[in-house]
């Protein structure tokens, strides 16, 4: 086996059994002796391409591989995944539908579904604001890494229990993979969002908006299946899975 096909066969053995990828199971997996298998590893370890849980702990793809891989589906294989699933949303809701991806400590749009309506919320493609406000922003600072979090968290400066109410919040979402928000962004405005979920990471977060006057609380929780199916379609479409994709969201008979 060529030295890439070694380091490749431990990267696929990692991403596979993110659940038991000890140095000795990943040496059993890709049939390299234990201590050609721990030098391997350590080189990928130094270059982030794959990390330790914790100390001692099992192996996960590091932040380095998963932002290449997030890099490489951003923006036009995302966008060309979402845009069908969006224009859906945007029919079954009347509202203005958004996807939105991080940079850095911003959020920022990508693509746009326009509502129909006279009165509409609009989006502008490069739209940015911080991470920290409104649903879209929650959904994808939930999906940071926690020494990331840890990091961007620190930066606010809240004091103790507004910092004690966010990381609550935030693992809500987590658990959830929704949010929405009611005149945070804007007065008058309101909005959900879910996470768009690849290789287990949050890669961006699609939202659905409107005037806070009919896309109320109520009618946006009504709404939670639909979004989190439209979410998981498109992470399904950029999988290259059409056959489960593919079908009517939720509300939709």
């Amino acid at each position: 086996m060529r030295a890439l096909e070694r380091l490749i066969a431990i990267l696929e053995a990692v991403a596979d059994h993110s659940s038991d990828t000890t140095t000795t199971s990943i040496s059993t997996r890709v049939g390299l002796s234990l201590s050609t298998t721990a030098r391997l590893v350590r080189e990928l370890e130094q270059e982030g391409l794959i990390e330790r849980t914790y100390e001692n702990g099992p192996y996960t793809l590091g932040r380095r591989f998963l932002a290449l891989a997030r890099s490489a589906i951003q923006p036009a294989s995302l966008i060309n995944a979402a845009l069908p699933v969006m224009e859906e949303l945007r029919d079954l809701t009347h509202e203005t539908v958004s996807l939105h991806v991080r940079q850095r400590a911003l959020r920022v749009c990508i693509a746009q579904v326009e509502s129909r309506r006279q009165v509409r919320r609009v989006v502008p493609v490069g739209f940015e604001v911080g991470i920290n406000v409104g649903a879209t922003g929650e959904v994808l600072l939930a999906g940071f890494p926690a020494p990331d979090l840890a990091s961007y968290v620190d930066s606010l400066g809240l004091a103790t229990p507004d910092r004690a109410a966010l990381e609550v919040r935030l693992e809500q979402i987590r658990r959830d993979k929704w949010a929405l928000t009611v005149d945070q962004v804007e007065d008058g405005l309101s909005g959900i969002a879910a996470a768009v979920i690849a290789g287990g990471q949050t890669i961006a977060a699609l939202s659905i908006s409107g005037p806070s006057a009919r896309w109320t609380v109520s009618v946006m929780r009504g709404s939670v299946p639909d979004i989190l199916d439209g979410a998981r379609r498109i992470s399904l479409r950029l999988a290259g899975d059409s056959s489960r994709s593919e079908h009517p969201i939720a509300g939709e008979s």
